[in-house]
């Protein structure tokens, strides 16, 4: 991971949402390491399903995160036709590839993505690489793996409160993969730096304790010399003959920090990873949010993607008052669950976002309760009047005016905007609800049109004569 890309995120990104976007570049440098021999460490092939299943985070956070690592210049999104499977893939470019950088190893990132009490992938990550951001300010005088860093320092750099960074060390201390030593001096002082020093693999016992400087050096040389099985690691025998590796990138660069291991990688390389994949094509899919965490009970699961659909409007309160009232939020977790099936809770929280009389009284979840049934019923009453309008001859548009019309909304709505979207195109010709549902919304924000215009228009002609068919029936 570069420096210059990590501080291109701090700048854009604020709040908690920083540590979780650090993370997902992470993550994306992690993809283009596993699929080196096609891109170089310099593209990484990936989906929507890929992402959230690996970094265990919703389809619309994910986008909002995309965006903001796109605008910050870190990465461009490219879709290119395969010409050996005949598809279209979607691309990441990783465009900052200068500058010093640092590694993650393979024992780590297992052990972040892996279920943890309380364990978050993406945050735990980019808690690591501001860390190692420090580790690299202070190689020469605190070892490439330690920091003397103050609270309030590290609580700037995270975009995290005090309190709540507290929270998050705890938890990389209890991974095993952070060791924490407070200064506390006889004569009092506030605001000291405490050391942090980072662990390349979990240590086996007395996770989260303090240990000396020769404990924490044989830890090192530990990581060093064997594997998270505990076996002898062949990498150090090869050293010599991979000394380019050792001392700089495969650009010609020197590190940040010195490797941890030769080559460093991120994580293993994963078997099929080019294979089945799909285009960055978001889908409104609250189910989707947990990916493969599997530590998460139903009614946790359901606050976790509540706090999501809310986080890009609202930012952490929703969350917030979860770690408030967290007894209280399960509890209607569990009612919820008892009278609705999980797709139709899905539905109702889509229909949250969208509806201008509910949002406002749906801002928790005991309070989203009491409007569920509300929002369900109205968004059911919604779908239902767009399947029972038949369009007339009368009011047909012809296909040029029709794409002015799709290209505008969206345009004005974007990809979350489908609801909105429709209603307005409804009034024009009721024939777009077929067209939406046929090419789906999600397509056309996504696709530009003229590289699907000749498809577009056989679509359109096509329910123009079924409609006029029905009306000579009708007549």
């Amino acid at each position: 991971m570069r420096l210059r890309a990590i501080s291109a995120i701090r700048d854009e990104v604020s709040g908690p949402r920083r540590l979780r976007t650090l993370g997902l570049y992470g993550l994306l440098c992690q993809l283009a390491n596993e699929q080196r021999h096609l891109g170089e460490h310099r593209t990484a092939r990936c989906s929507y399903d890929l992402l959230t299943a690996r970094s265990g985070i919703g389809r619309s956070q994910l986008k909002a995160m995309l965006d903001h690592l796109g605008r910050c210049g870190v990465i461009r999104q490219e879709r290119i036709v395969d010409p050996e499977r005949g598809t279209t893939i979607s691309v990441v470019h990783l465009l900052i590839l200068d500058d010093p950088w640092i590694a993650v190893t393979v024992a780590m990132a297992h052990r972040l993505a892996g279920p943890r009490d309380q364990g978050r992938f993406l945050r735990d990550l980019g808690l690591i690489v501001v860390l190692l951001e420090f580790c690299a300010a202070q190689r020469h005088d605190s070892g490439r793996l330690a920091a003397e860093v103050t609270r309030a320092q590290l609580a700037a750099h995270t975009g995290l409160t005090v309190d709540r960074l507290d929270d998050c060390n705890r938890i990389l201390q209890h991974a095993g993969v952070l060791t924490v030593t407070r200064r506390r001096p006889a004569n009092g002082g506030r605001n000291l730096p405490s050391l942090y020093t980072i662990h390349e693999a979990p240590e086996p016992a007395d996770q989260g304790g303090e240990t000396g400087p020769t404990e924490r050096q044989n830890e090192t040389d530990r990581a060093e010399d064997w594997d998270s099985q505990g076996s002898k690691s062949r990498l150090a025998a090869r050293r010599n003959e991979t000394g380019r590796a050792d001392d700089q990138d495969w650009q010609g660069g020197d590190p940040a920090l010195e490797p941890f291991v030769s080559p460093p990688s991120n994580t293993c390389a994963v078997g099929q990873v080019e294979n089945n994949l799909e285009p960055l094509t978001p889908n409104a899919q609250v189910g989707r949010t947990e990916g493969g965490r599997g530590a998460l009970d139903d009614r946790q699961r359901l606050c976790q993607r509540f706090i999501e659909t809310w986080e890009p409007v609202l930012g952490p309160g929703p969350a917030h008052s979860y770690a408030g009232d967290r007894d209280t939020w399960l509890e209607t977790a569990a009612r919820l669950l008892d009278r609705h099936t999980p797709d139709r809770l899905r539905q109702a929280l889509e229909a949250m976002l969208h509806d201008e009389i509910l949002a406002g009284r749906a801002l928790t979840l005991p309070a989203f309760e009491q409007v569920c049934d509300q929002l369900i019923v109205r968004q059911h009453a919604r779908s239902a009047s767009r399947r029972n309008h038949t369009p007339t001859a009368a009011n047909h548009v012809s296909w040029a005016d029709a794409r002015a019309a799709l290209e505008k909304s969206v345009q004005r709505y974007g990809r979350d905007g489908r609801d909105k979207a429709l209603d307005e195109l409804t009034a024009i010709d009721g024939m777009f609800v077929q067209f939406v549902d046929q090419v789906r919304w999600s397509v056309l924000c996504e696709q530009p049109m003229q590289f699907a215009e000749r498809r577009y228009k056989d679509i359109w002609a096509d329910l123009s004569a079924v409609a006029d068919t029905r009306e000579e029936s009708a007549a």
